[in-house]
């Protein structure tokens, strides 16, 4: 769920998060990358970034408490 360097998965990321609810939050922001066909990548704004070390413990403690 979580990359080597702690930051997750962006496939995670998305079905976890609703990417379209959290970029109607100012967390995200909705960006296309791919015109055919139309495709978008999900990038943290600042409110986002600023979220990440939650996530990260959040991700930690779930490793530690869940995952017996």
């Amino acid at each position: 769920m979580t990359r080597s360097h702690g930051t997750p998965a962006p496939r995670a990321t998305s079905s976890l998060l609703g990417c379209a609810s959290w970029s109607g939050r100012a967390v995200l922001e909705k960006v296309p990358h791919q015109e055919r066909p139309l495709r978008y990548e999900y990038r943290p704004t600042q409110a986002g970034r600023d979220l990440q070390p939650v996530l990260v413990l959040l991700g930690q403690w779930g490793d530690r408490h869940l995952a017996k």
